[in-house]
């Protein structure tokens, strides 16, 4: 008798403990134009006889979904492991990582749209990160190329970093010529550190208000350091604007945006078909379609003059070359202040 008792506690136990672990997660599995998607659902709980159909078999829904979970849950400690540690290279990350940290990329996480790209804020236990999700993967390809190509070769205090980058191909079901069939849709992301400071374009103030003196010039030498180790690494940034240089928390700049870079092998110069871009921050000979490291100089003493006058861009390229010895003689008169001070 005290064995039967004993086995039947036993069995009442097992089952208690079943349920629980079933009521920590669900998964659907439905078929979709001949194949099977998998829907995570978190917040549904199965009753105590769920199983799961798949391929004409039945297999339990607790080792898969808890194998799911322990893969998410590693894949984010290894982000935000990328993000404390500085001297971290760019991962390889997962689109159901990205979706995850930014809540299935909706639109109260969104930051901005460059026209190429959303940007998103990612969400983690211990962090917050930048996701840009392209627009559209196929015809921005050479842009996330370029990208991903100049962030693996950098690492400075004033170049934005870059956590990692996703390259996936999904299967999706569409109509075409009367019939279903399965497409893929590429999806092409960037992961990067958060900056909440904004962008130095929000800044550009009038000398008499806004930043300090030493704050713009502390903000301008850091940029010439971004720029000088980009150089020093053959890459042309060739899009420098107000609106790529990020601020961090400590009102430090950091370059951003490489879509329309180049990296440099050998050559001095490089001709590309055309160029897009503000025209007040490129060189009267940007029409020629030749890159060269000049161009960031140009864009870079645009920059510097907005910062010290105030005055933002679309300034014609002669009212640049007018202004010069003025902004030059104030800003070395200040540099050399400010260094004895």
């Amino acid at each position: 008798m005290e064995v039967v008792q004993l086995l039947e506690s036993l069995n009442e136990t097992g089952l208690e403990n079943s349920m629980e672990e079933r009521q920590m997660e669900q998964v659907h599995v439905y078929p979709k134009a001949g194949k099977e998607h998998i829907h995570y659902n978190p917040e549904q709980t199965p009753d105590a006889g769920h199983t799961t159909e798949r391929h004409g078999g039945i297999e339990s829904t607790e080792k898969w979904s808890s194998s799911r979970t322990m893969q998410r849950s590693f894949m984010a400690s290894e982000l935000e492991r990328i993000l404390l540690d500085e001297s971290a290279e760019p991962a390889d990350l997962s689109l159901s990582l990205l979706e995850d940290i930014t809540n299935g990329f909706s639109d109260d996480r969104q930051i901005y749209n460059d026209g190429i790209g959303v940007f998103y804020k990612g969400i983690l236990p211990r962090g917050t990160v930048v996701v840009k999700k392209m627009s559209n993967s196929y015809m921005y390809e050479k842009e996330f190329n370029r990208e991903v190509e100049c962030l693996m070769k950098v690492n400075h205090k004033n170049i934005v970093r870059c956590l990692g980058y996703c390259a996936e191909t999904r299967a999706v079901a569409a109509k075409f010529d009367g019939k279903f069939v399965m497409a893929d849709v590429e999806q092409r992301l960037l992961c990067f550190e958060y900056l909440p400071n904004g962008n130095l374009h929000d800044y550009i103030t009038d000398a008499s208000c806004g930043l300090e003196w030493s704050e713009r010039y502390k903000i301008i030498k850091e940029i010439c350091e971004g720029l000088y180790y980009l150089h020093q690494n053959h890459i042309v940034h060739v899009y420098l604007t107000p609106t790529i240089v990020l601020l961090d928390g400590n009102m430090s700049p950091k370059i951003s945006d490489f879509s329309i870079s180049r990296y440099f092998v050998n050559e001095s110069q490089i001709w590309t078909g055309g160029i897009g871009g503000p025209p007040a921050y490129l060189p009267p000979e940007f029409s020629s379609g030749i890159i060269t490291y000049q161009f960031d100089l140009y864009s870079l003493g645009v920059v510097i003059m907005e910062l010290l006058t105030g005055k933002k861009g679309h300034q014609e390229a002669e009212s640049v070359r007018c202004h010069h010895h003025k902004i030059n003689a104030r800003h070395s008169y200040y540099c050399f202040t400010f260094n004895n001070a």
